[in-house]
């Protein structure tokens, strides 16, 4: 790998252009291989390394048919104008995830100026803004759902 002027190496720099040449601009390994004069191996092994720095992010959005029976019933039981459902994981951290982007893709697309979101606490509430992948400046109000902290002290 070529090394910055610092001795650092910019590989992070090489992994961004590679994933954008493959992922956006849709050239094959091989190409990209020959255009940057590195083998293909080397080609795989940078973007599956772009994946695990988290340069890229591949997300799967379920059909949303998924669980349309299942939103219905619920909207239904609750009175509810909508509701959200994410894919059931056994593991808390990718069900955590699941949550997040699904709320924050939902934020991305229905969020207006002047609304006003009641938040509520929690590793699932913080993993939100991870997921933001297009924010956009919005003027609302953000009220606590809960309350307030468990953990917060009165003076």
């Amino acid at each position: 790998m070529p090394k910055s002027s610092n001795g650092i190496s910019n590989q992070y720099e090489i992994m961004t252009r590679i994933a954008n040449m493959y992922y956006l601009d849709n050239i094959t390994q091989e190409q990209i291989a020959k255009h940057i004069g590195i083998s293909r191996i080397k080609v795989g092994r940078l973007l599956r390394k772009a994946r695990e720095e988290g340069i890229v992010e591949i997300s799967v959005r379920p059909h949303p048919g998924f669980n349309y029976k299942l939103e219905q019933q619920l909207i239904q039981r609750f009175s509810l104008k909508q509701a959200l459902i994410a894919i059931d994981h056994p593991d808390p951290n990718d069900q955590r995830a699941a949550v997040a982007r699904l709320l924050a893709d939902y934020l991305t697309d229905n969020l207006r100026d002047g609304m006003v979101v009641a938040v509520g606490m929690g590793r699932n509430c913080g993993a939100v803004p991870e997921y933001l992948l297009r924010p956009q400046p919005r003027s609302c109000i953000f009220i606590s759902a809960m309350g307030g902290s468990p953990k917060a002290k009165a003076p």
